[in-house]
């Protein structure tokens, strides 16, 4: 289990993980694919801006 998840179901008070973790976590992340095409075709990060 990685720590993200780990933490979320600590947060949500669970002992174990559930199928709404799950879709939580790829929520939360974007795949490296798809950063990476963010990064390049903006010219790297800019924290004030989203997605």
């Amino acid at each position: 289990m990685s720590w993200l998840t780990s933490l979320a179901i600590g947060l949500a008070g669970r002992k174990q993980i559930e199928l709404e973790d799950v879709d939580e976590m790829g929520e939360l992340f974007l795949d490296a694919k798809t950063s990476a095409a963010v990064i390049g075709t903006e010219g790297g990060f800019n924290a004030d801006k989203t997605l």
